[in-house]
């Protein structure tokens, strides 16, 4: 019979069974328990570790809190929209505001609103790149001053990688910038004068290799600067002057320091000559190499001056002895002299302005003056007025003299300059201690950052030119007297000279009619004589009447057209051609501006001395040219025969006046003609010239400006 109630055996079988199961669980669980033990232990490590973490970065973060605050160079962090989120103390002292007035701003309300602009701009940059360097901005202060800063800058990021704040430290360099403006400006200022003073500057080597030129030196001489800057400064110098030129730049390496002065011949591009008077000092730079600076002051005017002066004086000397002939020429260099003397006085007037680095060595008077018309600085050249430049410092012109008619007139130029920058000179008087000197001005603008800031004065002394002028004033005036004696003598000439001449040559001819081979035969051959030498007599007045209307009687210049002024010449020549049997050969001529019949003249004389001075038994044939000249600005006419010739050293001699290569009875004529070719073309402001060889023919040249041609 079966019933729930398990039997003895049963119950010890489970019961084993539970024990045997308790077993395994109890093993598990201490399992279990050692690796919980185990995970405990290396749980309080890491907890240590941890804090051990925790308390080494609050020791940083307070390392870095105090140097933040204490940084002697501005801080500050932005957020992501570049606004204030921490500043340093070194940023609040920069810019004046408190912490307070700050912290949340974005940072471009306190900059200028260009930098602002440029400052979004650069912020996206930032953030793409995560840095910024060197950046420069324009802050305002909290009393308005601005300021310049260079700003450098990283972006802090959290651990998720987004943006967090900036880092960003920076420095004034407000001085700095002022510092470079005002270096940019002086060396403006400086450039300025160097490039457009009105006198050549030069800078060589050792080796007499231009290293600087100024502008205006460059354009005096023909050339740019960059054609000088290199090559050797002889270049420049006259081919004769060229070995005084170098011995005079080893003078001054040898001597440095000291200052030389000489006169010297320079050559222009074109070929044209001026002559310079230099003053030069060699000077040893930094990195011990010797450099000479070379101040060249045109004195071509003067050199004229002079050179007319003793001209001048050589004619009135002479003139007793040849009369005839010294007032002729005094007659047609007395308008050329006149145009050389105002072409003179604009060059001489055309004075210079010598810039800073170089004024002490000038010898004019150079000043600058504030807007109030004080004097800031003065060279040494004012000691030539018995003025010290040290006690005119801080002084007004009315200071130093009374403000009479001269110094009112100087003062209303000055105010002109400072209001209106435009440039202006004049000349006037100055009492000083050697006497009373004369003075060109040249007043010049100076210019700081766009605003007229100062006055340059550059004072020329004129005094040697102005005494020139009236010793030139009273040769002008004997010039003019010497002139009236002339025209005097042509009156003369023509009437009171020619009318006994005609009678003795009429009644000889007469003579010579009725009585012919009625007297004996020396008779007959006196009265030849006689009859010969009256005609010589007529054509010589007659010629020196023309030489003396050359100049005279002049008319204006006129539109010319000189194939119809050569065709003139041959229609009064057709006899002497036709009678020689000459061949003439001509291109086509150009219109200039010209007095025609002098023009005609002209070339009658020189085609009547070819078809004159011909070859025995051999036709003259004669050529005829013109070519222009660009460089020298000139149109150049020849004309060539095929005749006898003659030495070249005889070239300046026939055209001189009454000088003859040959007797009378081998060519006929006065030794006028050549005479008046020169003077013709002088008048028009030309030269003339002739090539030739004995036996091979002669070829006679002369040249026209084309600023004379329309």
């Amino acid at each position: 019979m079966k019933t729930g109630i398990k039997t003895k055996e049963q119950l010890i079988c489970d019961l084993e069974k539970a024990l045997q199961d308790g077993t395994v669980e109890l093993e598990q669980i201490a399992e279990y328990v050692v690796r919980l033990s185990k995970n405990n232990e290396k749980l309080r490590n890491e907890i240590k570790k941890r804090k051990l973490t925790e308390n080494a970065l609050r020791e940083s973060e307070e390392m870095f809190r105090l140097l933040y605050e204490n940084s002697p160079l501005p801080y500050q962090s932005l957020d992501c929209n570049g606004d204030f989120i921490e500043v340093n103390q070194a940023f609040l002292d920069a810019m004046g505001y408190t912490k307070e007035e700050i912290i949340g701003r974005p940072f471009t309300d306190i900059m200028t609103p260009e930098c602002a602009y440029t400052f979004k701009k650069r912020f996206k940059r930032f953030n793409e790149l995560g840095y910024m360097r060197k950046s420069e901005f324009k802050l305002l202060c909290k009393d308005n001053a601005q300021i310049t800063i260079l700003i450098d800058g990283n972006i802090e990021y959290s651990a998720d990688g987004t943006f967090k704040q900036t880092h960003c430290v920076w420095i004034d360099i407000t001085d700095r910038k002022q510092w470079e403006e005002a270096l940019i400006e002086s060396e403006d200022r400086y450039r300025f004068l160097y490039d457009h003073n009105p006198s050549m500057y030069f800078t060589v080597d050792c080796e007499a290799v231009i290293l600087s030129v100024n502008q205006f030196g460059a354009e005096q001489l023909g050339f740019t600067v960059h054609e000088l800057v290199g090559q050797s400064v002889l270049k420049v110098f006259h081919e004769e002057d060229k070995k005084a030129a170098i011995l005079n730049i080893r003078r001054c390496i040898k001597n440095i320091g000291q200052l030389f002065h000489w006169e010297l011949r320079k050559v222009r591009r074109n070929g044209s000559m001026i002559w310079v008077k230099e003053t030069a000092r060699a000077v040893k730079e930094n990195d011990g190499k010797i450099t000479v600076l070379i101040v060249c002051e045109d004195i071509t005017g003067l050199k004229e001056l002079e050179r007319i002066l003793r001209e001048t004086q050589d004619t009135l000397e002479l003139k007793v002895q040849e009369r005839t002939k010294e007032l002729s020429r005094c007659n047609m260099r007395l308008e050329s002299d006149i145009s050389e003397i105002k072409r003179i006085g604009r060059a001489l007037r055309e004075s210079e302005e010598k810039f800073r680095a170089l004024a002490e060595n000038s010898p004019d008077v150079i000043s600058r003056l504030d807007k109030e018309l004080r004097y800031k600085y003065v060279n040494h050249g004012s000691n030539t007025l018995g003025l010290s430049s040290e006690n005119l410092i801080g002084k007004k012109i009315e200071d130093i003299t009374p403000l009479n008619g001269i110094a009112k007139i100087w003062m209303k130029n000055a105010r002109k300059v400072l209001k209106t920058g435009e440039i202006q000179e004049m000349e006037y008087e100055f009492p000083s201690i050697h006497g009373l000197k004369f003075f060109h001005s040249y007043m010049v603008p100076e210019y700081d950052g766009g605003e007229i800031e100062s006055l340059l004065v550059i004072s020329h002394d004129v005094t040697q030119r102005r005494q020139l002028e009236e010793e030139l004033k009273e040769t002008v005036k004997e010039l003019r007297h010497s002139n009236e004696e002339l025209q005097q003598f042509a009156y003369v000439a023509s009437h009171d000279l020619q009318e006994p001449l005609r009678t003795i040559t009429s009644f000889t001819q007469l003579i010579e009619r009725r009585y012919k081979d009625k007297l004996d035969s020396d008779a007959d051959e006196f009265i030849e004589y006689i009859v010969d030498a009256a005609k010589r007599m007529q054509t010589l007045i007659n010629d020196l009447l023309n030489y003396s209307r050359v100049a005279t009687k002049k008319k204006g210049f006129e539109l010319t057209d000189m194939g119809y002024v050569l065709e003139s010449a041959l229609n009064n020549l057709n006899t002497a051609i036709y009678e020689n049997n000459a061949e003439i050969t001509y291109e086509n001529l150009p219109k200039i501006m010209a007095e025609p019949g002098q023009m005609i003249q002209l070339f009658q004389n020189l085609i009547g001395n070819a078809i004159k001075f011909r070859k025995p038994e051999v036709p003259p044939k004669i050529n005829i040219k013109v070519c222009k000249d660009k460089n020298k600005e000139e149109y150049i006419f020849s004309i060539q025969d095929n005749g006898i010739g003659m030495e070249q050293q005889y070239a300046e001699r026939i055209f001189t006046i009454f000088q003859r290569l040959h007797t009378k009875e081998e060519y006929e004529g006065t030794g006028i003609g050549l005479a008046i070719s020169k003077k013709v073309v002088e008048l028009h402001g030309g030269r003339i010239w002739v090539e030739s060889k004995p036996e091979k023919g002669s070829t006679f040249y002369f040249a026209i400006p084309t600023a004379l041609v329309k």
